[in-house]
């Protein structure tokens, strides 16, 4: 019985507890699952506070309204919203700020404070040395609390109250105080000149002038009046967000596309037929593939059947369509891209490439492990006009031929003497050149 007993009140101190704490966190007092702030609700606060500084209280307004709009907005947005409305409570009223604020936390240092300067400006007197006297409790620390408490006392004639806090104030050094103990020194003076202290006076005075040559200035009214429980400060950093265990990511399997790719030893990404996708050649042991990619997905197209090697992709005749260069053993093969007639005229299951009748130089490796091509072709490849030249070649031939094509290769290393004649038009010259040059570096990529 007696271990129930304990039990029973063991219970009842906890719920008693549980219900103290959310009677707390109901009045914005303490919460203890506040979540952080969103990343949003921090970047308004930001843009409240540089609006509020530059004085621009209709921006500050207009950052703060979603926060305070919601069933349940935080007590500090609340604060914030009123403390734009009080600075500009000529043309705004903050009061039902105030309540709602009230509501929330009635002792709220930053409500009494602006209550406090409101009911000083309307000469209510009483009424603000009970609210500034409530922060004073609150707040010992806040200079601009005690002058405005010291000024509202000297309103009620006690100035001897007044003269204390001042005084208060003073103690504090300039370079801690600032313009507040610039301010309490001006104050001061006043109220000994009205008490008829004129020596206390003059010597404040003197003060004050040392002040001045210091490069303290007054505040301004709207920087008294805001003090510095009525400023818009930007918010305060939250902390590095806690930092999740590792955990390995976790993979989805795709569905497959073009299986028929599978097994390749090349694989590169090229928009094929030139309509903006991305397309894969593949090159390896069952073929030269095409994937070729269209609004229901990747349409595989074989090239060529049987083993390649290599591949390349290239635009020989700088048509903006790819050509191929193959290589298959000891051959090498060059696949030009079908015009976009014969595509349509033609077999529709063809290829998109043909073999060209230019045939490349087989590969050869010599024993000595240089390489050398051999074979011969003659085809004339997109070129605007018929060219005639003449090249000469070395390996024991030492004739010179003319040629009126695009290439010719004997057995043996190709000579470095080639001349032109019978040429007339300098830009067939320069496409010759170009392609000239690109053929040859992407053959010998090829070949390596």
């Amino acid at each position: 019985m007696k271990r129930f007993l304990q039990f029973a009140l063991f219970a009842v101190v906890a719920a008693a507890v549980l219900l103290a704490l959310r009677a707390l966190r109901l009045r914005g007092v303490f919460d203890v699952r506040t979540p952080p702030a969103s990343v949003e609700t921090v970047l308004a606060r930001e843009r409240a506070a540089a609006h509020f500084e530059k004085g621009e209280w209709a921006n500050a307004r207009a950052d703060l309204a979603p926060l305070v709009a919601v069933e349940r907005p935080e007590l500090e947005d609340l604060i914030r919203a009123a403390i734009v409305e009080f600075i500009d409570r000529a043309k705004a009223d903050p009061e039902p700020l105030f309540a709602r604020i009230r509501a929330r936390d009635p002792n709220s240092p930053e409500l009494h404070y602006m209550q406090a300067r409101i009911a000083l400006e309307s000469g209510d007197f009483e009424a603000a040395q009970r609210q500034f006297q409530s922060v004073h409790d609150a707040r010992p620390d806040d200079l601009p609390t005690r002058i405005g408490l010291a000024e509202t006392l000297d309103d009620l004639d006690r100035p001897d109250e007044a003269r204390a806090l001042l005084s208060d104030v003073i103690a504090v050094s300039e370079e801690k105080a600032g313009a507040w103990h610039m301010l309490a020194v001006y104050r001061l003076m006043q109220l000994e000149s009205r008490a008829g202290r004129p020596d206390e006076a003059a010597r404040l005075q003197q003060v004050f002038e040392q002040l001045k040559k210091f490069g303290y200035r007054l505040l301004t009214a709207t920087q008294f009046d805001q003090g510095e429980l009525a400023r818009l400060r930007a918010p305060r950093p939250q902390g590095v967000a806690e930092v999740q265990p590792p955990h390995v990511p976790e993979f989805a399997v795709e569905p497959a596309v073009a299986p028929e790719l599978a097994g390749a030893r090349e694989l590169f990404v090229h928009d094929l037929d030139s309509d903006g996708d991305a397309d894969f050649l593949a090159a390896g042991p069952r073929g030269l593939f095409a994937a070729l990619r269209g609004a229901d997905g990747y349409a595989v197209e074989t090239v060529l059947a049987g083993a390649v090697d290599h591949v390349r992709a290239f635009d020989l005749g700088n048509r903006d369509s790819l050509d191929l260069i193959v290589c298959r053993g000891a051959e090498v093969q060059l696949l030009e891209h079908r015009g976009g007639s014969e595509l349509l005229l033609g077999d529709p299951n063809a290829s998109r490439w043909s073999p060209s009748p230019l045939k490349l130089p087989s590969r050869h490796v010599a024993e000595d492990g240089g390489m050398r091509v051999r074979d011969c072709t003659e085809q004339t490849v997109g070129l605007r006009h018929p060219v005639k030249f003449e090249a000469t070649v070395d390996a024991g031939h030492d004739e010179v031929e003319p040629i009126e094509h695009f290439v010719r290769v004997v057995e043996g290393t190709v000579g470095q003497d080639v001349r032109l004649d019978a040429f007339q038009d300098p830009e067939v010259l320069a496409g010759l050149l170009i392609h000239t040059i690109r053929f040859v570096v992407l053959l010998l990529d090829l070949l390596d």
